[in-house]
């Protein structure tokens, strides 16, 4: 049992029997010696014998991170609600969508233009109380990828679906038109 023990804990029997400990070797986890899939002991040991880095990337943390979702789904619904409610997350998707449709013009549109509707003169402020909205950025010549301040009209709701269905009719009276040529 002692020799067992011996390289273990790396231990030595003196001549009249008694066992020293002279210098404990210490292991990257308590089963294993290093990392299962990069073979390293550099990062800490997370578990089941993976470091901090790899272990995220297994098929068992997976499994765990699923479980775990399905058991508290509505603890993490409930989560998501609060952290969107957040004022610099509203702010931070805000400037994202700006720069994603509108080419990061769409405040300087609104801007030029007044902070109000362009058609019937709806102060941004109303627009919100009213609509529940901000104004809306409409593209006066319907192409997405122009996104040049000349080009962006500000209207309020109303009117940027009123201009939606003219511009909508003015298309489908153009293709008809077409056909009716050849």
């Amino acid at each position: 049992m002692i020799y067992q023990l011996k390289d273990k804990y790396n231990l030595d029997i003196l001549s009249d029997g008694i066992v020293v400990q002279t210098e404990r070797i210490k292991r990257w986890s308590n089963h294993y010696d290093f990392c299962r899939a990069c073979g390293f002991t550099v990062n800490k040991h997370q578990a089941y014998g993976y470091c901090v880095k790899c272990f995220p990337k297994t098929l068992v943390f997976k499994k765990l991170q699923e479980s775990y979702r399905l058991r508290n789904a509505d603890k993490i619904r409930l989560a998501r609600r609060e952290y969107n409610k957040r004022a610099e997350v509203i702010e931070k998707k805000k400037a994202r969508i700006d720069l994603r449709d509108f080419g990061g013009n769409r405040e300087r549109a609104i801007v030029q233009a007044g902070e109000i509707c362009q058609s019937c003169g709806l102060a941004r402020e109303q627009s919100v109380a009213f609509y529940g909205k901000d104004l809306f950025i409409f593209r006066k010549d319907g192409d997405k990828r122009n996104n040049s301040i000349d080009n962006l009209a500000v209207l309020c709701r109303k009117c940027c679906h009123r201009e939606i269905k003219e511009q909508n009719f003015r298309k489908a009276t153009q293709r008809q038109g077409r056909l009716f040529e050849i």
